[in-house]
């Protein structure tokens, strides 16, 4: 399992940078060192922005609603709510954004069967609860951003090697070495369609989608 500065040893080895061996740590960094361990950390975000809703970025998140509380913050790492699989306790509940939220009227307390969604992400359920009910309220995290040593992608093991991959990319850019992509331009774009034929929902299977830096190799 490759973690952030593995990964960023991959690089080196691959471009031929600092000897192969890469750097020692991914933090305090100048130079070529830098730009190798930036590579990697935005290869890695790139990625995972091309689709909000991989399922590696999916949460089955439960949230613990009190008597009396109508108010419950997003998660830190929130990025894209799943609104058709709210449920509480075990039932279907009608999910809203705020702005279509006609609050006609907040009195009253019960099970609830409706869900704001507010502007900052968090989340209001009415009725207010008359006792302690369980939400369950799946989301999408946002993209990781690696920053220590040992920081594991949330790319699927088998697909790491397309992080490191990536990044070679942005170096051969940087560098005007058309070489280097050409060793990558079958490689990455086959792993690629693998990772979304594994990690999309079915409704991607046979729509068509593009990677937003794709590989051009340009002889000088």
């Amino acid at each position: 399992m490759a973690n952030f500065l593995t990964l960023c040893a991959d690089l080196a080895r691959e471009a031929g940078l600092m000897g192969g061996a890469g750097p020692s740590s991914v933090t305090g960094q100048t130079g070529e060192a830098a730009r190798l361990v930036n590579w990697i950390k935005q290869a890695n975000i790139d990625i995972q922005r091309q689709f909000f809703d991989w399922k590696f970025l999916w949460v089955n998140h439960t949230v613990s609603l009190v008597a009396g509380s109508d108010d419950y913050p997003a998660p830190i790492e929130y990025h894209y709510w799943q609104r058709d699989k709210f449920s509480i306790n075990g039932s279907p509940v009608e999910v809203i954004e705020w702005e279509n939220w006609d609050q006609l009227s907040t009195a009253g307390e019960g099970q609830p069967y409706q869900v704001v969604i507010m502007p900052d992400g968090g989340l209001k359920v009415f009725p207010t609860p008359d006792k302690a009910y369980t939400l369950i309220a799946p989301y999408y995290r946002r993209p990781q951003v690696l920053a220590l040593n040992t920081d594991i992608p949330l790319i699927p093991e088998s697909f790491h090697d397309l992080i490191w991959m990536r990044a070679l990319i942005k170096y051969a850019h940087y560098e005007s070495a058309p070489e280097v992509l050409e060793r990558v331009q079958i490689e990455y774009p086959e792993g690629y369609e693998q990772l979304k034929a594994s990690q999309l929902p079915d409704k991607y299977r046979y729509g068509a989608s593009r990677d937003a830096d794709p590989l051009t190799v340009v002889v000088v």
